[in-house]
């Protein structure tokens, strides 16, 4: 399960950077956020959790879209390291903010709404409900993904700018609306995986450092596509999951990067990704 949420954590990153070229360093926290998000109206309001879920989706798209205006809208057009930085920025606001409402040590826990004991499989294998439910919500969140990419008029205009955003803009593309809404769609994805991760391991602000994890996932697939990036995911997934148990945990919380190394030696853009030709 830890390898699909990783993948889906890190489709909201090629989402925004297929389109805005943005590199969104604060993904990691909108994770974290959205997570804050869903404990307070499982928790606080005492919500349904399906409701929860969806607000938690709906207030994460809406910071992408706030984030689009600024201040990533001014922004547009200048160097990428300009818009790393701004990102860098973010990331630290955020983790700031959320530190100071909720504290840096304490773990915040969904009240219960899903069966606690395990599922028995054969071979003394057990599955939580939890990690059930929140396998279920990647995969329905992946179909709905694609099919949106795919079978879609905004798909098509989104993979006409990710393609050529100079050419998208010259057959009458609005690419400030079609980076708003990728930059929506991410945050949106990462409000999920959040929800998803808490449900797990529980909510505290670095809750956001996961990003780390999806940003080997995203170089292992490849920057530029989407498939390649849910492989990944999963690749990373099974092998963290694998070394952990065989060979112990401290190797298991490092694999994601030492796949990373690997796959960058003989494929610098990742296992599906393509290599960009420029001509001059």
């Amino acid at each position: 399960m830890a390898g699909a949420v990783l993948g889906l954590i890190a489709l909201g990153f090629v989402v925004v950077f297929k389109v805005s070229g943005i590199f969104n360093l604060a993904q990691g926290e909108l994770v974290a956020i959205g997570a804050y998000f869903s404990w307070v109206f499982l928790n606080e309001m005492h919500l349904h959790p399906a409701l929860a879920v969806f607000l938690a989706l709906l207030l994460g798209a809406i910071i992408g879209l706030v984030l689009s205006r600024f201040p990533f809208g001014p922004l547009m057009g200048q160097p990428m390291m300009a818009l790393f930085i701004v990102t860098l920025g973010l990331m630290v606001l955020f983790r700031g903010v959320l530190t100071m409402i909720y504290g840096s040590g304490e773990v915040y826990y969904f009240r219960q709404f899903v069966p606690a004991d395990p599922v028995r499989l054969p071979d003394n294998i057990s599955i939580f409900p939890r990690d059930l439910l929140g396998f279920g919500l990647v995969v329905l969140l992946l179909i709905i993904l694609m099919a949106l990419f795919r079978y879609t008029r905004f798909g098509l205009v989104f993979r006409a700018s990710a393609e050529d955003t100079q050419l998208a803009r010259s057959i009458g593309i609005n690419l400030k609306r079609t980076v708003a809404v990728a930059l929506a769609i991410g945050c949106a994805i990462a409000a999920v995986g959040g929800v998803i991760l808490g449900m797990s391991n529980g909510i505290s602000p670095r809750l956001g450092d996961i990003a780390l994890g999806a940003l080997a996932v995203v170089l292992v697939g490849g920057m530029n596509s989407f498939t390649g990036t849910i492989l990944g995911g999963l690749l990373v997934g099974i092998v963290t999951s694998l070394s952990s148990y065989y060979i112990g945990h401290g190797i298991g919380s490092v694999a994601a990067f030492i796949i990373m190394l690997i796959v960058l030696l003989f494929r610098p853009y990742g296992i599906l990704g393509q290599k960009e030709i420029e001509r001059v």
